[in-house]
């Protein structure tokens, strides 16, 4: 049986590259991580009894996303019953010809003594939840001759451990390959639509996350990396420990096609007083659009209620979304609305002492929230920071508010509530 696998023209010499280590880095819709997979795919069906090893940062997101990549490719090229996907091993093997491959997490120590014997590495998302001394631990133990490592990821910052280990070529020479959305002729024309929306508003985001370029983090944000920390814990893990969950939402003025995004952000709060942000709905939608996802999520998670900010465009936003139950035949829904009588930078310092303290949590990568929060300085000019106004409401809701008045809930106008509540903690 023939298969028609079609490698994107820009990664063609990575089918069976000269060098040792091999980078892929680029932006969102690349299509890289496919080109990566569809690669490994052909030596899976080409040569027998080997290793492949697929990791990233932890074991379930590479499950998650990585394995689920190669699962619908083999259903795509109509192959899947030619192979054992083993959910127990965390793998995939080819029947016919015996090679296989294995799904590890580097986070954890024990997954170093798989490498041993791997003939073909992948590390997907290579500068997340990476730990700094990873390469100097792997390659040492990847003992088959002429192995091959692979490494695809959106560039961040020169302070990550992949970014170091290119520039250092300390093992070897490597060699870069730079893509883009603009490299792939298998992107849709929605998302090309897409992308070119978010150049118009925010040229910063479009360089970085479409263009691959690194990060311009500013040093007069209140957000620094090590305060963003991350869980492994899914809403259906820790349900039984929350003890109230919410969805915030900072309105745009209704028109998808032009103006800012639409905020919604989902997170709990939970009995120990840590918080967890669980989803990023942030996008451009009309009013009814917002308003039917924010009733799916409200039910996706269970939540105590939506905090609705009704400055200037969020004026209306609560009619509409009642108007949306009614027609969806749901019950009502508790709606807080709140009034920002102060600067968004001033709103802000709160919350990002709560990420200071350590005591906020992210689900997942949740990267353009985070990448709001290390760039935003508050100065004139800068594009609306939508996802983290709508993440500073949330929290503000469950620490008691600052300066906000809301339709629901008391007024906290000192900062010394807030500090007796972490020196509590």
């Amino acid at each position: 049986m023939k298969i028609d696998i079609k490698i994107n023209k820009k990664l063609k010499h990575l089918i069976d590259p000269v060098d040792t280590f091999n980078v892929v880095k680029g932006g969102k819709g690349s299509g890289k991580s496919h080109g990566i997979a569809d690669i490994l795919i052909l030596k899976l069906l080409r040569e027998s009894n080997i290793l492949i090893l697929v990791a990233k940062g932890t074991l379930k997101s590479t499950d998650l996303s990585v394995k689920k990549l190669f699962t619908d490719k083999l259903r795509e090229y109509g192959i899947i019953e030619q192979f054992d996907v083993l959910s127990s091993k965390q793998q995939i093997r080819n029947k016919n010809n015996g090679s296989v491959i294995n799904f590890i997490g580097l986070s954890n120590p024990d997954s170093h003594k798989s490498l041993e014997g791997a003939k073909y590495l992948w590390i997907e998302e290579a500068n997340i939840d990476i730990p700094l001394n990873t390469f100097d631990v792997m390659i040492p133990i990847l003992r088959q001759e002429n192995y091959r490592m692979y490494f695809t990821f959106n560039p961040r910052h020169k302070t990550d451990a992949i970014w170091k280990f290119m520039e250092a070529e300390e093992y070897g020479k490597v060699n870069i390959t730079h893509i883009n959305y603009l490299d792939n002729p298998l992107l849709p024309q929605n998302k090309e639509y897409e992308i070119e929306r978010v150049k118009e508003r925010n040229l910063l985001k479009y360089n970085h996350q479409y263009l691959g370029e690194l990060e311009t983090i500013s040093e007069d944000a209140d957000w620094k990396e090590w305060m963003i920390q991350k869980t492994d814990s899914s809403f259906l893990d820790m349900k039984d420990y929350l003890e109230d969950t919410f969805i915030s939402v900072d309105p745009n003025g209704g028109n998808k096609d032009k103006g800012d995004a639409f905020g919604i952000v989902v997170g709990s709060k939970s009995q120990d007083e840590k918080f967890y942000i669980w989803k990023d709905a942030t996008d451009h939608y009309t009013y009814v659009e917002a308003a039917r996802q924010i009733i799916l999520l409200y039910e996706q998670y269970n939540c105590s209620g939506v905090v609705i900010e009704k400055n200037g465009v969020g004026s209306g936003f609560k009619t509409i979304l009642e108007q949306e139950l009614k027609l969806c035949k749901r019950l009502p829904i508790p709606v807080y609305e709140v009034h920002a009588k102060i600067g968004k930078k001033t709103r802000a310092k709160p919350i990002s002492a709560l990420y200071e303290n350590l005591l906020v949590y992210h689900y997942g990568n949740l990267e353009e929230l985070r990448l709001e929060m290390l760039t935003f300085t508050g100065e004139k000019g800068q594009p609306s920071p939508n996802r983290l106004d709508a993440l500073v409401w949330l929290l503000s809701k469950f620490i008691g508010k600052n300066n906000v008045t809301a339709s629901k809930g008391r007024k906290l106008t000192d900062m010394s509530v807030l500090n007796k509540r972490l020196n509590r903690r």
